[in-house]
Order: C-alpha cells, then sequence, then structure tokens
C-alpha cells in the first residue's frame, strides 16, 4: 500500500507517526479537559459574585418608612444617652456641694451610687483628655 501512494516511509516509520499523533492527541485531550474544568470554575466563581451583587442589592432597598424607623430609634438612644449623662453630672454637682471637690471614689464596697458615679468621673475624664490630645 505505501509502494502505491508513492511514499518510501517504512511501516515502522508509519506507526511511530501515527503514535505521535496518538500521543498528540491525548495531550490535546487533556488540555480540552482541562480548559472545560477551568472555565467550569470560573462560571462558579461568577455566579457566586452575582449573587453576592443581588443580595448588595436588596440590602439596598430599604423602604422610607424603614429609615425614618430606625432615625427615629437611633434618636431616641442618643436622648436616652443624654438623659444619663446629664443624671450623673447632677449627682456630680451634688457630691462636690457636698465634699468640696470632684474625687469621687470608685471602689466604696457600702455605695454603689457612689461607685457608679466614681467610674462615671473616670471614664469622663479619660474621654477628656483622648479628644483634647
Amino acid at each position: 500500500y505505501l509502494a502505491q501512494i508513492g511514499t518510501s516511509h517504512s511501516i515502522d516509520e508509519a506507526r511511530k507517526t501515527l503514535l505521535m499523533a496518538l500521543e498528540i492527541k491525548k495531550t490535546a485531550d487533556l488540555y480540552v479537559e482541562e480548559v472545560k474544568n477551568l472555565l467550569e470554575d470560573t462560571n462558579r466563581q461568577l455566579e457566586a459574585a452575582k449573587q453576592k451583587y443581588r443580595d448588595a442589592l436588596k440590602w439596598k432597598k430599604v423602604s422610607e418608612g424603614q429609615i425614618k424607623h430606625v432615625k427615629a430609634m437611633v434618636a431616641k438612644i442618643d436622648l436616652l444617652e443624654t438623659n444619663r449623662w446629664e443624671k450623673m453630672f447632677k449627682k456630680l454637682v451634688e457630691y462636690k456641694e457636698k465634699h468640696g471637690n470632684c474625687i469621687v471614689p470608685h471602689k466604696c464596697t457600702t455605695n454603689l451610687e457612689l461607685n457608679r458615679l466614681g467610674r462615671w468621673v473616670g471614664n469622663q475624664r479619660v474621654h477628656y483628655k483622648y479628644y483634647n490630645n
């Protein structure tokens, strides 16, 4: 047959060529499989990113009523904090009138209110130093 098609290749050379072609095909098939796996992985990552984006959009869709509700709650908390601060400041003024100074003990075992006031004064001093440096 080889002689009929005009080639000088021997059967061994043809076999080697065929084996080499089969190896090339096997390698190409492996590359195709690897690229296919990479594409599937990329698609999974893309779908996960899309879902995160969709979730973020859902969080962004907050009604005006919800925003007003949260703002009202924050205002109430601020008011409570302001009232607490004013109450403690009033207690400190009373302490100063009685003792002549603002050196309030914070480790008094007999008076819990005095402990609370002493800790509050200490915190006020820390905040004052922090914000004024």
